[in-house]
């Protein structure tokens, strides 16, 4: 299920994103894998939660839809968050970089501030 914030100011559950209208440019979304410090900006034509499902055969770890946005382009991500990539499409969790990704268009809260949360412990113990 995918939860939809309406703008910032609650949510509701979606059992099928992919009712959702899409953009004609698509969407650029932040994926996160569980009990990792990475994160993957990517670009989907489709919902990013489709994509989270298609990218997740080929990863062993579980990938859980951060947040996305219509109005930045995967190549002004990359370019905007390129400090903290580590390769590819991924990138390192800094509070900074999630900072940035807090202010996309959705937003899953819950997931926002576990790994807020995680990353600045990791930094309070480092």
């Amino acid at each position: 299920m995918v939860s939809l914030r309406l703008n910032g100011f609650g949510t509701r559950v979606l059992k099928d994103p992919s009712i959702l209208d899409h953009p004609k440019d698509g969407f650029c979304y932040a994926i996160a894998e569980r009990d990792s410090p990475y994160i993957k900006l990517g670009h989907s034509n489709g919902h990013p939660e489709l994509r989270r499902r298609d990218l997740q055969t080929g990863n062993w770890r579980q990938l859980e839809l951060l947040a996305y946005t219509a109005h930045l382009t995967e190549k002004q991500a990359h370019a905007r968050f390129g400090r903290w990539r580590v390769g590819g499409e991924w990138f390192r969790l800094t509070p900074e970089l999630l900072q940035e990704i807090g202010r996309f268009d959705w937003l899953d809260v819950v997931l926002y501030r576990s790994l807020h949360e995680a990353v600045v412990g990791e930094l309070g113990n480092a």
